[in-house]
């Protein structure tokens, strides 16, 4: 499905860096590096989520190897993320803009702010999503 409309909040821009989706359990305390990237202007992106089952990090920082705890899992994403900024009663983006890929049957990862959406592409795809998207009218700038 295309974007909503035309406007440039629609508007896809390419994170250049790889983004790393950790996964810990609650029994591990959160690694120090991702608590100081949450105030790092360098980072593009750090998202931390904890649930009663998992804590899930989205982010750009890459741990060294003494601050990796043994439980963690790790995979790597490109992330594109919407220019917004989008009032929260806006319906249907997300549906919008994975559709396109649903069709080739590529997975996401999305994460919502208060701003934007940000879509995560499996590395290994993103250049079959981002073909997908552009066919479909989404515009990336």
């Amino acid at each position: 499905m295309p974007p909503p409309s035309s406007s440039d909040v629609f508007h896809l821009s390419t994170l250049p860096n790889t983004i790393f989706v950790y996964q810990l359990p609650t029994s591990e305390p959160i690694p120090i590096p991702f608590i100081n990237g949450l105030s790092d202007a360098k980072t593009q992106l750090c998202s931390i989520t904890r649930t009663a089952d998992e804590t899930s990090i989205v982010t750009d920082i890459i741990l060294d190897e003494a601050s990796t705890p043994a439980e963690l899992k790790q995979e790597q994403w490109k992330a594109y993320k919407m220019r917004g900024p989008m009032p929260f009663d806006l319906v249907g983006v997300v549906n919008n803009l994975t559709a396109p890929l649903k069709a080739v049957t590529i997975g996401v990862f999305v994460v919502s702010t208060w701003n934007t959406d940000y879509l995560l592409i499996p590395l290994a795809k993103h250049e079959e999503a981002e073909a997908a998207l552009k066919a479909d009218s989404w515009v990336f700038v």
